[in-house]
């Protein structure tokens, strides 16, 4: 049997409540896909309440009305932190106002920040060449073409020897740079 205090709760149109089926009570009870459902109350009734609940069908949300006795709706705290912070706010703009200071400002826009110690990558695609299909190795400037004569071959591989060799870069520049990066950093956080 539930207790008193389920039936002293009250309910008005517009609440949102929670519907979980109490089997100590088998009247009114929900169809199981309701159990842990969230709606709002649209209609009240002498011993239940007329629940609005979203279903998923298909592509669509469908609208179910649902009637339910109050033994199985509970209030919903899924309201209980917004409203908390509501109010905290309001009385953080009553305090402000009376000392005639203004609030934090509201978070900033979007921007895009460019360091020099990291600079942006640039993304592009990689040199393409064909190798032949051989047990060997191909060489660094070697094209190959797996169907077609030895005309287009010898096309595509004196093509190929114009292209810049790969080579990596590591100079003395790149190594000032990030030293000069490491003590700004430091002087940032205080350390020198």
């Amino acid at each position: 049997m539930p207790r008193i205090s389920t039936y002293l709760r009250p309910f008005h149109v517009g609440d949102i409540v929670d519907i979980k089926a109490n089997a100590a009570e088998q009247k009114g009870m929900p169809h199981k896909y309701y159990h842990g459902r969230t709606g709002v109350v649209y209609n009240i009734a002498p011993r239940a309440v007329g629940v609005i609940v979203y279903k998923v069908v298909g592509n669509r949300y469908m609208e179910k009305r649902v009637n339910v006795r109050v033994e199985h709706v509970k209030h919903s705290k899924c309201r209980d932190d917004f409203l908390k912070r509501v109010k905290e706010n309001a009385a953080k703009k009553k305090a402000a106002k009376e000392k005639g200071e203004s609030l934090p400002v509201a978070p900033r826009e979007s921007r895009i920040i460019i360091h020099r110690c990291f600079p942006c990558p640039t993304i592009m695609s990689l040199s393409f060449s064909v190798h032949e299909v051989q047990n060997t190795q191909p060489a660094p400037n070697e094209v190959a073409i797996t169907r077609g004569n030895v005309q287009a071959n010898e096309a595509v591989q004196a093509t190929a020897s114009h292209l810049p060799s790969p080579s990596v870069q590591s100079s003395a520049t790149d190594d000032a740079d990030e030293d000069e990066c490491e003590e700004d950093d430091l002087e940032r956080s205080g350390i020198v």
